[in-house]
């Protein structure tokens, strides 16, 4: 399939209406304004009323520096969220800037949507499971800063920074 071009990855909005869509034998609706990620290698179905969407093709050999390669992504839907938002956001924009994309701006431009993509992938995984993405990993200039404007707390020591930067007291 790879051969053909098919191994990439389609990442789809519907801007109005939403749509049904069929993976794997399951059924699912997708709201208009959530992303749909499909695995262009596996088959699925979407049915929907109109048409009204941004449609993105992704490499996946692209995608691959930024995921692990089992990852899966067939199927996954990201219903909220400010990614979601800002995802919708530049592919609108990039869409809307299409013809005044130079090549030597395309680089970027496709740069800075396939890391859109990965995290809104990421997120969508989490929503799917029903979990909260885990925290992101602090900085010692972000704990330098809570502590130079917390000195004065009397509470302020290990347990406090463990609870603000959800670290383990060995981290």
């Amino acid at each position: 399939i790879a051969r053909y071009g098919l191994d990439d990855l389609l990442v789809i909005s519907y801007l109005k209406g939403g749509f049904r869509c069929e993976v794997e034998g399951s059924t699912q609706g997708v709201q208009a304004r959530e992303i749909a990620f499909f695995d262009l290698a596996r088959p699925f179905n979407i049915e929907s009323e109109q048409v009204d969407n941004l449609a993105l093709h992704v490499s996946r050999r692209r995608l691959a520096q930024l995921m692990p390669a089992s990852t899966p992504l067939h199927g996954l839907v990201l219903r909220h969220g400010a990614i979601r938002e800002l995802l919708l956001s530049q592919m609108s924009t990039c869409h809307a800037l299409s013809a005044q994309i130079t090549t030597a701006e395309s680089a970027a431009f496709s740069d800075a949507l396939l890391q859109l993509v990965a995290g809104g992938l990421k997120h969508a995984q989490y929503q799917t499971a029903g979990l909260s993405p885990p925290p992101s990993p602090a900085s010692l200039t972000d704990m330098t800063a809570f502590i130079e404007a917390h000195l004065a707390r009397p509470d302020l020591g290990p347990d406090e920074l463990t609870r603000s930067f959800g670290l383990s007291r060995a981290t």
